[in-house]
C-alpha cells in the first residue's frame, strides 16, 4: 500500500475474516500433539466402532475449540459414516437444549418449540442413529457451563446410557473444559463410564504466540501494514493475558484504529488505545456473566 494517507475507499484488511474469533486456520500451529491425540480418539470411528470418550482441558484461547473443529473437519472428509455436532455450552445451557441442537444436526430442523418432552427427542437422536447406520460425536464446548445444577452429569448420562434404552446407538463424546482450577468432579455413575483420555491444552509460549499472530496479520493485511516491532507490543500483551483471542482481536482493533487515522500502517499507540477498550469489553463482560450467575 503506497502512501502515508489512506484514501477514503482503501482497507488495511487483505482478508478482514481472519480476524474474526470463529475463523478455523488453514494451517493450525504449534497443537500437533493435541492434534493427533484426537485423531487418535475418534479413529474407531472410521471402522464402525464407538470412538473413546475425550476431555480437552486447558485456560480459554489455547486452541482447544479450534483443535476439535480441524478433527470434525478431518472426519467431514473421510469418514461418511459419522455425524459431528458441536454444541456452545454458554449458549445452551441445558440438557433440552443441547439435545434440541443435536437433533437439529441430524434431523435438519430444529424439534418443536412446545409439547415435545426431552425423551421425544433423544428418540428422534437414536433412530435416526440406528436407521442411517451413524456414529454421533458429540463436542460439548465449554462444559463448565453445565456444572450448576449438575447439568453437566445430565447431559453425559443421558448421552453416554444411549446405547443401553436405545441398542445399537453409537456416540462419543469431546467435552471442552476452559478451567484452571478442575474442581469439578464428575457424578460417580458418570465418571464410571465417561472415563475420557485427557488432552491437555496449556498456554502458547511468547514465541508460539508471535509465530501464530505473525502468521495472521500477513495472510490477513495488505504489506506494510504492521512492522515487527508493533507486532511484538501485540504479542507481549496477549501472553500477558495468556489467551491468544486477546491478540486476534488487538490486531483487527489496532488495524481499525489506524483505518480512523486515514494511516496506511498501525502504530505502538494504536495498539494501546485497543489494548484499553479491549480491556474495559473483557471487564464488563466478566461483570455481566457474573451478574447472571454463571
Amino acid at each position: 500500500m503506497t502512501g502515508k494517507t489512506l484514501l477514503w475507499d482503501q482497507t488495511l484488511f487483505r482478508r478482514g475474516e481472519l480476524f474474526e474469533f470463529d475463523h478455523i486456520p488453514e494451517h493450525f500451529a504449534h497443537r500437533d500433539s493435541q492434534q493427533r491425540s484426537l485423531i487418535f480418539g475418534v479413529r474407531p470411528a472410521l471402522h464402525g466402532m464407538r470412538p473413546l470418550n475425550m476431555l480437552c482441558v486447558g485456560p480459554p484461547g489455547t486452541g482447544k475449540t479450534t483443535a476439535v473443529k480441524k478433527a470434525f473437519e478431518e472426519l467431514g472428509e473421510h469418514a461418511p459414516g459419522v455425524i459431528t455436532a458441536h454444541v456452545n455450552c454458554q449458549a445452551s445451557q441445558t440438557r433440552y437444549t443441547i439435545f434440541s441442537q443435536i437433533f437439529q444436526k441430524l434431523i435438519g430442523h430444529a424439534p418443536p418449540t412446545s409439547g415435545v418432552s426431552f425423551k421425544k427427542i433423544l428418540d428422534e437422536i437414536a433412530k435416526y442413529l440406528i436407521q442411517n447406520e451413524k456414529i454421533l460425536i458429540v463436542a460439548l464446548d465449554d462444559i463448565n457451563y453445565l456444572f450448576h445444577e449438575k447439568e453437566a452429569d445430565n447431559v453425559l448420562y443421558s448421552l453416554l446410557r444411549a446405547h443401553e434404552t436405545h441398542p445399537g446407538t453409537k456416540i462419543g463424546i469431546i467435552a471442552i473444559l476452559s478451567d484452571d482450577s478442575l474442581s469439578y468432579v464428575f457424578d460417580p455413575k458418570v465418571g464410571s463410564i465417561f472415563l475420557p483420555e485427557e488432552i491437555l491444552f496449556p498456554r502458547y509460549a511468547w514465541d508460539e504466540i508471535k509465530s501464530i499472530l505473525s502468521d495472521r496479520a500477513k495472510l490477513g493485511f495488505y504489506p506494510g501494514v504492521l512492522s515487527e516491532d508493533v507486532l511484538d507490543v501485540i504479542v507481549d500483551y496477549t501472553s500477558e493475558a495468556g489467551d491468544l483471542r486477546v491478540g486476534i482481536d488487538l490486531l483487527k482493533r489496532s488495524a481499525l484504529n489506524a483505518e480512523a487515522r486515514a494511516s496506511t500502517n498501525i502504530s505502538e499507540d494504536d495498539v494501546r488505545l485497543a489494548y484499553r477498550k479491549s480491556r474495559m469489553l473483557h471487564l464488563s463482560r466478566m461483570i455481566a456473566s457474573l451478574g447472571s450467575g454463571e
